[in-house]
């Protein structure tokens, strides 16, 4: 028992270090709120879509990559070994682009 009461003083809780990790992420938001909250509805609304559109920007080659990649699967030409292989390489694509989401609203 006083093993652990040591180690806490010198490590902290659990709970301590989750707040330690999320408070500069608050802290961020707290600013941003005070900027989104000057804002009008409408100019709000607009910020909502040059941020979606900036998103989307980010995926848009990666769609077009998958998009031409379904295409070769729903032609039917592929022989087994491709079409496995295709398919892992939109899996692969897909998860590239969730990255690129992440990156690009964090960005923002």
């Amino acid at each position: 028992m006083a093993i652990s009461n040591i180690l806490k003083k010198f490590f902290g809780s659990k709970s301590q270090r989750d707040i330690k990790e999320v408070l500069p992420l608050l802290n961020k938001i707290r600013e941003a709120y005070t900027q989104i909250e000057k804002l009008s509805n409408d100019e709000l609304r607009s910020k909502t879509h040059e941020i979606r559109d900036y998103v989307l920007k980010s995926t848009n080659e990666k769609e077009k990559q998958i998009s031409d990649l379904r295409g070769q699967v729903e032609a039917g030409t592929l022989d087994v070994e491709l079409l496995e292989e295709t398919y892992r390489e939109i899996d692969r694509i897909e998860k590239d682009m969730t990255g690129d989401v992440e990156k690009a609203l964090t960005e923002v």
